[in-house]
């Protein structure tokens, strides 16, 4: 199934998050993806901001085991296949796992899908804070 906007977070990913006004979940391409380790450090640096705005962020990797970056993580670190077939980021050419942003309400309705198979594509702060409806600083 393709999550698409205004489809209902499936059960592998309706449970993070829950109570928060937003949620985002960033699903990397790999735990060893470079471009997505910097999305996720950007994510890091906007903690504060997205906490004020009660939005949670879930990180996701298709990895079975956390890499050794992620203790310092401040968000839940979701390993494994499931939630990544759930949502409908598959593998294009046969190898080569898609990545991207998924921004859910609070009740769990999607809002908005960002899917990529290049990784570069899979986030946009700006375009993150805009769904979340957060004024970026001047």
């Amino acid at each position: 199934m393709d999550l698409v906007k205004n489809s209902v977070l499936p059960p592998e990913l309706a449970a993070h998050g829950s109570g928060a006004r937003a949620r985002v979940f960033y699903f990397m391409r790999t735990a060893a993806c470079p471009v997505c380790r910097h999305h996720v450090r950007r994510l890091s640096e906007l903690r504060e901001v997205l906490a004020a705005a009660g939005v949670a962020v879930t990180i996701l990797a298709p990895d079975e085991a956390a890499p050794a970056w992620a203790k310092d993580l401040p968000y839940p670190l979701v390993l494994g296949p499931d939630p990544y077939r759930a949502a409908g980021f598959g593998r294009t050419l046969g190898a080569i796992q898609q990545s991207g942003t998924i921004i859910a309400d609070g009740a769990g309705v999607v809002v908005e899908v960002r899917r990529a198979t290049l990784p570069f594509q899979a986030f946009d702060e700006a375009w993150l804070l805009r769904t979340v409806e957060i004024e970026r600083a001047a």
